[in-house]
C-alpha cells in the first residue's frame, strides 16, 4: 500500500512539471502584444512590432519617453537558453535540429515571426562592439534564423550567429522586460490546471487512507 502511495504522489507531481506556459498579455502598445513567460516572469515584445525597425531606432524608442521605454535587449541566455530551449527543445547553442515542426512554427507564430527572417536578440553597446572589430556604423550583435526543410530527417533548423548590423539598416528585434502585473521573475506563478488537479487528488487520497487506519 505505501509502494503505491508513494508512486501515486509521484504521478500526481509530474502533472505540474510541464513546460512553462507562454502568455498573451497587453502592454502600452496594445492588447496581445507581449507574451509572458510563467517561468522567468519576462516579458517578450512580439516581433512585429520591432520588424524593419534600426537598432538606431529602437534605441531611441527604449529611452524615457518613447515606444518602448521599459523594454531591453534580451541577454544570449535569457533568449536561447530561457525561452526558446525549454519552448522548442532546441537553442543554448550556436546551431540546432529538430523533428517537431509543428511545436517550432506554434512557437515562431506566436511572437509573430516564422522560417523568413534574422531577428537580433542580443545587442552590444558601441564600447563592446568595438571590442569585437565592430566601430563607427556597426553594432556587434548575435542573431538568429529558422529554417524549414520538408522532407529532411530533421526538417526545422535554428542557426545562432554573432555578427554585425549597420546601426541604421532595418532588422527585427527581440526586446524583453520584467513582467508588470505586479510580480516579479522570483515569484511562483498561479498554479497549472495539471498541477491543481494533482494536488485535488491528493488530498482526496490522503482522505482515504486516513479513513482506513480509523476503521482498523
Amino acid at each position: 500500500m505505501k509502494a503505491l502511495f508513494m508512486l501515486l504522489v509521484a504521478s500526481a507531481l509530474s502533472l505540474g512539471t510541464a513546460r512553462a506556459a507562454l502568455i498573451e498579455v497587453a502592454s502600452p502598445l496594445g492588447p496581445a502584444s507581449t507574451v509572458q513567460d510563467t517561468s522567468s516572469g519576462l516579458e517578450w515584445l512580439k516581433l512585429s512590432y520591432t520588424r524593419n525597425l534600426s537598432v538606431n531606432q529602437v534605441r531611441a524608442a527604449m529611452a524615457p519617453g518613447g515606444m518602448f521605454e521599459g523594454f531591453r535587449y534580451s541577454t544570449q541566455d535569457e533568449f536561447s537558453c530561457g525561452l526558446l530551449k525549454p519552448q522548442t527543445g532546441f537553442g543554448c547553442g550556436s546551431f540546432s535540429a529538430s523533428t517537431d515542426e509543428a511545436q517550432v512554427r506554434a512557437f515562431l507564430n506566436l511572437f509573430g515571426t516564422g522560417f523568413t527572417e534574422w531577428s537580433l536578440y542580443s545587442v552590444f553597446s558601441p564600447e563592446q562592439s568595438r571590442q569585437f572589430g565592430w566601430i563607427d556604423d556597426y553594432a556587434a550583435t548575435f542573431g538568429v534564423h529558422f529554417y524549414y526543410y520538408p522532407g529532411d530527417r530533421f526538417p526545422v533548423e535554428y542557426d545562432s550567429q554573432l555578427f554585425g548590423v549597420r546601426l541604421d539598416s532595418p532588422q527585427t528585434h527581440w526586446l524583453v522586460r520584467e513582467a508588470r502585473d505586479g510580480r516579479d521573475a522570483h515569484d511562483v506563478p498561479e498554479p497549472t490546471m495539471p498541477a491543481l488537479l494533482g494536488a485535488g487528488f491528493l488530498g482526496w487520497l490522503g482522505l482515504l487512507l486516513r479513513r482506513r487506519v480509523l476503521a482498523r
